[in-house]
Formats: structure tokens, sequence, C-alpha cells
């Protein structure tokens, strides 16, 4: 080769050298990567790439889910290839191409249109026919009594009461006049004290001997076999049960606590503490502010006691439904209860077979 031969062929190279540089720098924007990285393992030219590591790829800011690492605007045709791929793999998006058009067109409405098994999921959504439902059993907001209903009050009186005839040398005519005379806890406390003073010979005045009548029901009063866990049964199933009881805080609350009924009920509710007794139907209206049933519907409201003109005249004017328990006696010319049994629990059970009637329900439209 002469010299212009040679002369021309450094000035050719020279002006090819800017072209490769200007594709080198074309290929590096938009594949993220150095030639160098590109070229073939082995030779001079392999030595200088490994000598001159290759730039990492650029990771975006907010990796997108599923494994996307770039975003959909970098890279060539080599990233989009590979994002195509993740996809395919990991089910987001359905796999494309005529053989999967060719297979979507033949499949059956209702079937799969991916060979391969992909389908989108079932979307939520409202029921297409009526939901069953099954039976429904309406709560009930029980207002319970407490004496002669879930304590024996009367008997824990009979019993100090026949101690304290023994102890005075009395004879069973004065058990049984003071046993007339209490009525039920319902009579005056002076003047059952005052036939007690009178019967027994006490001297003592008669508030003392109040407070030790008083004292001696809180010793023997017990509860009726059976109450605390019939309570927890009927609080098992959804109801609420509050206690509502005439009497002076100090007392009732002591018969409660000496029987163990708290920890079986929602609620307390003493005539002394609210300003109201029974048959005054405020009492069971605060009975039922206590629990946050106060709207509730008065048919699923039960006043259960053993006095009618007590418990079943309180329900009556609040306009609940009433239970009473009668151990054995007649109602006579009181006000009708709705449900009428011996004891708290046959009561209990009445209004039950009362209160559970499950039919099914309608159906939707």
């Amino acid at each position: 080769m002469g010299a212009p031969d040679a002369e021309r062929a450094r000035q050719a190279r020279g002006r090819a050298r800017p072209r490769r540089e200007r594709r080198g720098r074309r290929r590096r924007r938009r594949c993220g990567r150095s030639p160098r990285a590109a070229l073939a393992r082995g030779g001079r030219a392999h030595a200088g790439a490994r000598a001159r590591p290759a730039r990492p790829v650029p990771r975006p800011r907010d990796a997108r889910p599923g494994g996307r690492d770039l975003p959909p605007h970098r890279g060539g045709r080599r990233a989009r290839r590979a994002r195509r791929a993740r996809d395919a793999r990991a089910r987001l998006t359905p796999p494309r191409g005529r053989a999967h058009a060719r297979a979507h067109r033949r499949t059956r409405p209702g079937a799969s249109a991916d060979p391969a098994g992909w389908a989108p999921g079932p979307r939520a959504g409202p029921p297409s026919g009526p939901v069953p439902r099954a039976g429904r059993v309406r709560r009930v907001i029980w207002l319970l009594d407490l004496d002669n209903t879930l304590v024996g009050r009367d008997d824990a009186f009979a019993l100090w009461a026949a101690d304290a005839v023994a102890r005075a040398g009395g004879s069973g005519d004065d058990l049984a006049a003071i046993v007339a005379a209490d009525g039920g806890g319902f009579a005056r406390k002076t003047d059952v004290a005052r036939v007690i003073a009178d019967r027994l010979g006490w001297e003592a005045d008669l508030p003392a001997v109040v407070e030790r009548f008083r004292a001696g029901i809180l010793a023997h009063v017990r509860a009726y076999p059976g109450v605390p866990a019939l309570l927890d049964g009927l609080r098992a199933e959804g109801d609420r049960v509050v206690v509502v009881t005439n009497g002076t805080s100090a007392q009732q609350r002591g018969k409660i606590a000496r029987c163990a009924l708290a920890p079986h009920v929602d609620a307390v509710v003493v005539s002394e503490e609210e300003g109201a007794a029974k048959p005054d139907p405020r009492l069971l209206e605060v009975a039922l502010e206590r629990v946050g049933a106060d709207g509730a519907d008065r048919r699923d409201v039960w006043m259960v006691g053993d006095a009618l003109h007590a418990d079943v005249a309180a329900g009556r004017a609040a306009e609940v439904r009433t239970g009473w328990v009668s151990h054995g006696r007649d109602a006579g010319d009181g006000p009708a209860p709705d449900v009428v049994g011996r004891t708290v629990h046959d009561v209990v059970a009445a209004v039950r077979a009362l209160a559970a009637p499950a039919g099914p329900a309608p159906a939707r439209p």
C-alpha cells in the first residue's frame, strides 16, 4: 500500500470513530449498559472490559409488584421481553400471541381462555337468589326480681325466726305470728319488729330489732337450686339479665353478695338507689337503660317475679311482658301475668317456648 492509500485509510478510520462513538452512546441510553459488557468472551477487547467493569443497570425508585424491576418506558426490546416473560410466569396477564388468540376463539363460553390454565378469578357480587337463613331466635331482656324469685328470702326469715323463738323459749304460735306479720317481706319493718319484740319479750327498741332480723336474713339466705346455672345459660344465649329489686341497698346487695349472684347477671337495680320502687314502672325503665336496652322491642322484655301487686303490676305499667313465680299459689284477683310457673325455672322455660318461634326468614326480593 502506497503512502496515498495509507493516508486515505487513516482518514477513513478517523471519520468512522465518531460514528462508532455515537452508536455506543445510543446503545448505552437504550439498554442502560456499556457496549463492552456485550462483547464476546476472549480477546483483547474482553480483557479491557474485565479491567473496567460494566455500569450496573439502573433500578427504578419504586419497584412494581410481581417482579417488574423496570418501568415500561425504560429499556429496549430485551427489557420488554424480560418483563413479559416475568408477567407470564407470575400469571399477571394472559399470554399473548397468535396461538393464544386462536385458542381463545375456540374456547367455549365459561371455560378457561388459556390452554395453560389461566383464567380471571370470579368477582365478588351480591347473591343472585334468596339466601337461606337458619331459624332466628329472639333475644330476651330479663328483669328478674330478687326476693323469693332468685333467692329464698322468706325461707331465710323463717329460719331466723324459728331460731329466735327457740332461744326465747317461745311456742309455735309465736313463730306463726311472727312469720305472718312479715307478710313476705312487704310489711313495714317497724310493725314486724313490734310483733317480734312482743312475742319474744325483747326490751330493745324497734330499729335495733329491725337490724337484728335483717342480719339474720343475710345469715340464712341462699339462692334457689340451679339459679346461677340458669342465669349463665340465659346470658350464654345472648340474653341480658338484670336484677330489679325493692329494698335498701345494703340489704339487697348483701343478699346478692351472700349468694354470689353478681357474676351471673349484667346489672343490679335497687329501689333505694333509684328513688322508685315497684310497681312504679320507672324502676324498670332504669333497668333497661342500665343495659342499653331502653329502645328495645317491649315484646322482648320480660319482668319475672313472685309478687303480683309489685312485679307483675310494674311490668304491665311499663308495657312489657310478665311472668309470675307462683310457688303453688292462686293468682286470685291480682293482675294477670302472661306466663305462670311454680319456680323461676318453670317461668323461664315457658317464656323460651314463646320467645323462640324460629321460622325461615322471608326470601330476599
